[in-house]
């Protein structure tokens, strides 16, 4: 898409969209933006919506993920699939925490036994 048809477009979308009004009216606000998908959540619940452009393989992961509930690996969701006008779709997903950075990074390293190496070895890069 050009940019020009994509200024056009976002000028031509009606603000708030009628999916979007009734999730601000039921206590959602927007907590991520991609260039396809939007994240909306309520204070104290623990899924949010996930809204997204149509999109076969991302419903195919919703769907994978939806029948393994029990493998930890996957995300939980509640409820279906729901389609929310011709382009957007939606679904509530268990809401994911974010790692403190490097946490991850740190414990493979100190399993390998080269966290010491590497931490010193970047602060003389640095200094």
């Amino acid at each position: 898409m050009l940019i020009n048809d994509f200024i056009c477009e976002a000028i031509l979308q009606p603000f708030p969209k009628p999916w979007e009004q009734k999730l601000i009216t039921a206590g959602y606000r927007r907590v991520g933006i991609g260039r396809y998908a939007h994240v909306w959540a309520k204070r104290g619940d623990m899924f949010v919506v996930k809204v997204f452009q149509y999109d076969p393989a991302y419903a195919d992961f919703i769907e994978l993920i939806s029948q393994h509930q029990d493998n930890p690996h996957f995300p939980r969701t509640k409820g279906r699939l729901t389609r929310l006008d011709e382009v957007w779709q939606a679904i509530r997903i268990e809401r994911l925490t974010r790692l403190a950075p490097n946490i991850w990074i740190n414990q493979i390293l100190e399993y390998r036994g080269a966290h010491n190496f590497i931490k010193n070895f970047v602060k003389n890069i640095l200094h």
